[in-house]
Order: structure tokens, then C-alpha cells, then sequence
């Protein structure tokens, strides 16, 4: 079995039914732009009752045909993973986290993610193919097909390129970019996100609770 699957059974999570022990077939078919598409990222240490809330927040988005974009990283990508039905991975290099590479980074995606990391110089080889596919996460496999919004947990509540801090980590050059394009930022750790996760998909999600957020965890 693949890592992520691995993570996603000993973090309890229930794997949708189209998942093989190779790959979910959503993740195998061409590129064709969804009517309704968001990507759904965030931190690798994203507290586990945060977890179970992306999870259940990624059922509701796909049941309402919502199609995900996420980077398949522990923590918050593979929650999104979980829950979701339809929806496609953008990932640095071929079986990261066990999955094969579908879209290889185009050049114009390390551009554009040079320009969000300002110790770009110093990044190894596979830190800045991290944040490359950060890009395409936002703006597509050709980087000229951005999502309608953002999904997020980070551990400052980050949603526009101006907030962004180190606590934000590695999702930050993802959410700048996005915030740069104008693209809506609904990060789950502010009081107000379900209400314009709501308003922004046009699905009801008042009826979920956020888990409170300690200072430090």
C-alpha cells in the first residue's frame, strides 16, 4: 500500500470507496476544467480535530460537485484527500508520498514560485519543486487555470499574501499567489471561516463547528 494511503488508515480516516491500493481513479484521468474547482491545502502539523473538520468540509464541497486540487502532503492535503470524491493531485516529483507524477512542473510554475520565495537561491532542488507545484495547485496544470477559491489551515489564520509569517510555512507561497490572482482565502483557523466558506461555494456549512485553536500545539 502506498505511504499516504498508510497515513490515511492510521490516522482513522475513512478512504473514499474509489480508492484502490494503487491509486484512486480520479486521480488518472486527463485535465478537463471542472465548472466548480477549489484547492484544498495547508499545514503538515495541522492539529488532528482540524483534521476531521477538512475532512468532513471536503465530503460536503464533493457531494456538491466540488473538484479539489492538493498537493498530497501529510497533514492537511491528505485530509482533504480523505474526503473527497473528485479531485486531482499536483505533486513535486514522481511517487511522492506514493503517487506517481501526472503533470510535470512547467518552467513558468518555478518562475512564478521564485517570486514567492525570497530565499529561493538557497532552497534545495526539492524544496523549490515543493513550492513550484504550490503553483500549479493554484493556477492549474498550465498555470493559466486558477481555482475559484481557497481552502487552508494554517497556524497564524494566513489568507492574503500581506499576513503571511513564518508560522505559515510552506502553504504561504501557495497562499500568496493565489491572494495575488484574487482569489478567495478561506483559512480554517479564523472565527469567521465557515460563514464565507459558505458564502464563497454557495454550500451551507453553518451547521459545523470549528475546534478551538490554543495558542500554541
Amino acid at each position: 500500500m502506498p505511504p499516504a494511503l498508510t497515513l490515511w488508515f492510521n490516522a482513522g480516516y475513512a478512504l473514499p470507496s474509489c480508492f484502490s491500493q494503487v491509486l484512486c481513479p480520479m486521480f488518472k484521468k486527463p485535465y478537463q476544467r471542472p465548472e466548480s474547482v477549489y484547492a484544498g491545502i495547508g499545514n503538515r502539523d495541522t492539529p488532528q480535530a482540524f483534521l476531521q473538520l477538512i475532512q468532513a468540509i471536503a465530503q460536503r464541497l464533493s457531494k456538491n460537485n466540488y473538484f479539489m486540487r492538493t498537493g498530497a502532503a501529510p497533514g492537511a492535503d491528505q485530509a482533504f484527500m480523505a474526503g473527497t470524491m473528485k479531485g486531482e493531485l499536483y505533486i513535486p516529483w514522481n511517487n511522492y508520498e506514493g503517487f506517481p507524477q501526472k503533470y510535470a512542473i512547467p518552467r513558468i510554475a518555478e518562475q512564478t514560485a521564485q517570486t514567492y520565495c525570497p530565499a529561493w537561491d538557497k532552497m534545495s532542488k526539492g524544496v523549490r519543486a515543493l513550492h513550484a507545484r504550490n503553483m500549479m495547485i493554484i493556477a492549474g496544470p498550465h498555470m493559466e487555470d486558477p481555482v475559484d477559491f481557497v481552502v487552508c489551515f494554517t497556524r497564524d489564520g494566513c489568507n492574503s499574501k500581506a499576513m503571511r509569517s513564518p508560522e505559515t510555512g510552506g502553504t504561504g507561497s501557495a497562499i500568496a499567489y493565489a491572494d495575488d490572482l484574487g482569489v478567495p482565502i478561506i483559512n480554517l483557523a479564523n472565527g469567521r471561516s465557515l460563514e464565507y466558506l459558505t458564502i464563497f461555494s454557495g454550500v451551507d456549512f453553518m451547521d459545523m463547528e470549528l475546534p478551538s485553536l490554543l495558542p500554541s500545539f
